[in-house]
């Protein structure tokens, strides 16, 4: 689990992770987020308001040709 300040983390891991399998010859991957949240706590009450829907449409978005699957948690 990782925290970070980076508001476009997922997109700039996505794009390490991309190159690096391109590197190993491995770029015909799918590359699948299995958990993605902007924080680690559920029961923060952020996760009900406008923040959290304009931060996960944000980053669905931005991420939608990039990664073939993004699971919220």
């Amino acid at each position: 689990m990782i925290v970070s300040r980076d508001p476009d983390f997922l997109r700039n891991r996505g794009e390490k992770v991309k190159g690096l399998l391109q590197k190993a010859g491995l770029g015909a991957l799918p590359v699948l987020v299995d958990e993605c949240s902007s924080n680690i706590w559920q029961r923060d009450l952020c996760n009900d308001t406008c923040y959290k829907a304009a931060w996960l449409f944000k980053n669905l978005l931005e991420n939608e040709e990039a990664l073939q699957g993004i699971a919220y948690f």
